[in-house]
């Protein structure tokens, strides 16, 4: 079955490139080592959940550098945490790990590091462990809405 960000990318005319897993892949390391791309190009897509509203906010950092909660808190007004693995799905369709920075279930607010606008091209999960996806860094804004912000070190 053909993952709904492909489809996505296809209507909007983005061109992009497959990264075909010999293995599933869970981690930033995981992608690196099977697919032969750079760290800082790898999207790290992590999805929080404000500790007041109980809403989600999905947070995408280089794959080479650390989210900066603090930062990221200060920006939405409120505590955040870590959303469980179950939340994961509930809230996107996709497990843990495999998550894409759009495509999701609903719209969901999304913070993007100002760093991983600054790559050639990002690399991002399917929604499938087996299979990545490559576009240009600054075609990320034609398929989602997303704030830009500096928060990660």
């Amino acid at each position: 079955m053909r993952p709904r960000i492909i489809e996505m990318l296809e209507e909007r005319g983005i061109g992009y490139r497959l990264l075909h897993l010999p293995e599933h892949a869970y981690t930033v390391d995981d992608v690196v080592r099977l697919a032969g791309v750079e760290r800082r190009e790898v999207c790290k897509t992590i999805l929080l959940m404000g500790r007041e509203s109980g809403g989600p906010l999905l947070v995408i950092v280089p794959g080479d550098r650390r989210m900066n909660i603090a930062k990221i808190e200060e920006i939405v007004g409120e505590r955040l945490r870590f959303a469980r693995p179950e939340e994961i799905k509930e809230i996107t369709g996709y497990e843990m790990g495999a998550l894409p920075p759009y495509g999701h279930k609903r719209q969901i607010r999304t913070i993007v590091d100002r760093s991983l606008l600054e790559q050639e091209r990002v690399n991002f999960g399917s929604g499938r462990h087996d299979l990545g996806v490559e576009i240009r860094a600054e075609d990320l804004s034609k398929i989602t809405r997303f704030e830009v912000e500096e928060i990660s070190t």
